[in-house]
Formats: structure tokens, C-alpha cells, sequence
């Protein structure tokens, strides 16, 4: 949305933030489409997420740094499914310490960026999560494994998660408390689980996380983020690519397609 163009008279808006670091559906409204959006950030979202357990992170994710190591050799499947019912439903969730809900007129990442607390605690909000399921869990170290990993994501967004920053390389150690967790994140000996999570606007799934982590005696934090769907949209069947935003008839024939999915709907 951000990149440089020939200025256009023409109002841009977006139907619900994403994380940095995710990935997958962020609905665009262009012109009179940016009428529509408040539907698209109350309404219903689909995530896939990876999440590491045994590590907890000051921003609930791989890019923060270590907070609290805890041993997570007994996570297995049903004991994350026994935790999970408590998350499903009308639940009280207080957003993340780096994110943008705001405390007295300013961002919470704000206060975290800059080393200082908020005057008072964010309150607990009110979401709705209809559904989460365990897909894989893999945990050497306590010979627990459910699920496969089998990758439903697109190959792009697979590797952007594999290499880079994230790429594993033998020997690097564990991770102490103060060390930012991504170099780490891909540590095939340690334990991970990917969860599937359907719910509507203003769930943090770093959150989710973070609370079921603790609710299984030992932590987790959210490695990957992929919204598979935003309302009636989905990545699979609906999306366009950010390269493709350079070309105007691509971008011409997805807007006709989005109108025509969410006439039908």
C-alpha cells in the first residue's frame, strides 16, 4: 500500500491489520470499496499459526526477546487439547504488550519501544473465537508427536518462514533469557504445535498463544501467522500477490473477481 507511486486521487484503506512478521489475506478497499471494511475487521478470520513451546518472549513472537524458559516435556497432544475449550467462545483477552491497542492516547508498542510501562494495565477485551484445533504437535524431547505438518501453505510463504533470519543452523544452542528468539525459531529438537484458529475481530492469536502456553505448565510463543480468510475472502482461491500490485490489469481483474464473491455471499 505503501509503495511509491504516481499520487492518485483515491482513498486507500485496509479491513484489519496484520503482524509484521505474518502473512496470508489483508483485505483493500479502494474509492467507495473503503465503506465495506468495518464489515471485513469485525468479521469472521481464519489463521493457521506455529507456535514453540518452552519460551515465552516479551512480544509474544519469534521476533521478541526471551522472557521465561520453561521445560515442556510433558506437552503432549491431549494435554493441549484438555487446555483449549477454555479459549473457545466469549473469552477476556488483554492485547499483547507490543501491539496497537492504545493506554492514555498512545500504542502500547509505543511504551514497549521506548522501555516504559503504560500508567495503567490495558483492559481485558471482550472476543469471540469460535473454534481452535491442534494439527500437528512434535515434541522430541518428550517423545510426543500428533498431527503432521504437512503444509497447506502456499510455497512462497512456507520458505519466507524456513529461511532468512529463521534459518536453523546446527549448534547455534538454546536460547537464554534476553536473546531474541528468531535466530532459534526453526530448532527442530525443540517442541512446536500448529493450531488452527477461527474467530472474529480483534483477537490477538499471539495472545492465544502466550495464554495457552501457560494453561499447559509451561509457555509457548507464536512463531507463524497466516490468515487463510477474512470474511468471505480467502488466500487459497481470492488473493492477489504484493508483486502483482505493480501490474494494473491483475489488479483490475482481482477487484472484479472480490466484487463478484461478496455479491454471491
Amino acid at each position: 500500500i505503501r509503495r511509491p507511486r504516481t499520487p492518485l486521487d483515491l482513498r486507500v484503506g485496509h479491513g484489519g491489520t496484520l503482524d509484521v512478521e505474518a502473512a496470508g489475506v489483508l483485505v483493500v478497499g479502494l474509492g467507495r470499496g473503503c465503506k465495506q471494511l468495518d464489515a471485513f475487521l469485525r468479521g469472521n478470520k481464519a489463521y493457521v499459526a506455529d507456535a514453540r513451546l518452552g519460551v515465552a518472549t516479551d512480544t509474544y513472537d519469534a521476533e521478541g526477546r526471551v522472557t521465561h524458559v520453561a521445560d515442556a516435556a510433558h506437552v503432549d497432544a491431549a494435554c493441549v487439547r484438555h487446555a483449549l475449550p477454555r479459549f473457545v467462545g466469549d473469552i477476556w483477552q488483554r492485547p499483547p504488550p507490543f501491539s496497537a491497542a492504545r493506554v492514555d492516547g498512545r500504542r502500547l508498542y509505543e511504551y514497549a519501544r521506548a522501555g516504559q510501562a503504560p500508567p495503567v494495565e490495558p483492559r481485558p477485551r471482550c472476543v469471540h473465537v469460535a473454534s481452535i484445533d491442534l494439527v500437528s504437535l512434535a515434541n522430541p524431547a518428550g517423545g510426543h508427536s500428533f498431527g503432521s505438518r504437512a503444509d497447506a501453505l502456499p510455497p512462497d510463504v512456507a520458505q519466507y518462514y524456513a529461511g532468512g533470519r529463521r534459518q536453523w543452523a546446527e549448534g547455534r544452542g538454546q536460547p537464554g533469557v534476553g536473546d531474541v528468539l528468531l535466530a532459534f525459531a526453526n530448532d527442530p529438537q525443540q517442541a512446536r504445535m500448529r493450531l488452527a484458529v477461527r474467530c472474529g475481530g480483534g483477537v490477538y492469536v499471539r495472545s492465544l498463544v502466550h495464554d495457552i502456553g501457560q494453561s499447559v505448565g509451561a509457555a509457548a510463543t507464536m512463531l507463524t501467522l497466516v490468515r487463510l480468510a477474512q470474511g468471505v475472502l480467502r488466500l487459497d482461491r481470492d488473493a492477489i500477490a504484493v508483486d502483482d500490485l505493480a501490474y494494473t490489469d491483475r489488479v483490475a481483474a482481482a477487484m472484479r473477481h472480490a466484487e463478484d464473491v461478496c455479491a454471491a455471499a
